[in-house]
């Protein structure tokens, strides 16, 4: 995959921002999904800046142009959350909504049509770069400003990936939880766990995001 020269720019910027950080994540030979929390921007702005190796990142859709990225942001980001008065939210839409869609774009980001018709392009994008070797990164939290320590719901549709992909490929493919510790500054890697495309669809979906979710609510890692 190739990312845009804006992206590389911003995490340049952002690592002289951000010094100390580091990725414990061994680079992976094939496609992997990675999985990480989004605790209120922390998990991307992290593991984009400091991961060794690019990886196709799951983004909600409307940030992907700059007009559906305005409309988020005047209508829910800047009113609903943190009650700025209209006029301020519109002026500081308008100014932020270029440069996020223009960022996204330039990660190399898969959009994510959930809740619309379009969400089979989200799943079909996403196994032609995994069949490619691409990785991809997803955060799953439902809430995602949420910056509690303990894991809440998640959206499972990314588990499907495994079922499609092991009727592609007939492979097992594996996901791999990521731990961001803003206090040790460590992006860690957990223990993956590979979807086995042999067993009862439904059984192994569970059996997969059960043992995701339990990683993803450590606050700690021995690692």
């Amino acid at each position: 995959m190739r990312q845009g020269g804006f992206f590389k720019t911003v995490r340049f910027l952002n690592r002289l921002l951000h010094p100390g950080w580091q990725a414990e994540v061994p680079p992976q030979s094939g496609a992997r999904v990675y999985i990480c929390r989004h605790k209120n921007m922390q998990g991307p702005l992290m593991t984009l800046t400091f991961l060794p190796f690019p990886v196709r990142t799951w983004v909600y859709y409307v940030f992907f142009d700059r007009e559906t990225c305005y409309r988020q942001y005047v209508d829910y980001t800047f009113s609903k959350r943190y009650h700025m008065p209209m006029p301020v939210a519109r002026t500081l839409a308008w100014v932020v909504s270029g440069l996020v869609s223009a960022l996204i774009r330039s990660t190399g980001a898969i959009a994510v049509h959930r809740g619309t018709v379009r969400i089979h392009e989200t799943f079909r994008e996403s196994l032609d770069a995994l069949k490619a070797g691409d990785s991809l990164l997803v955060f799953p939290d439902v809430d995602y400003t949420s910056e509690d320590d303990a894991m809440g719901a998640m959206y499972e549709g990314f588990l499907l990936l495994g079922r499609s992909y092991g009727r592609a490929t007939g492979k097992g493919l594996t996901f791999i939880p990521l731990h961001v510790d803003e206090h040790t500054r460590r992006i860690v890697q957990l223990t993956p766990v590979t979807y086995n495309p042999a067993a009862k669809p439904a059984d192994e979906k569970a059996r997969v995001r059960e043992a995701l979710h339990t990683q993803l609510a450590q606050t700690t890692t021995d690692n």
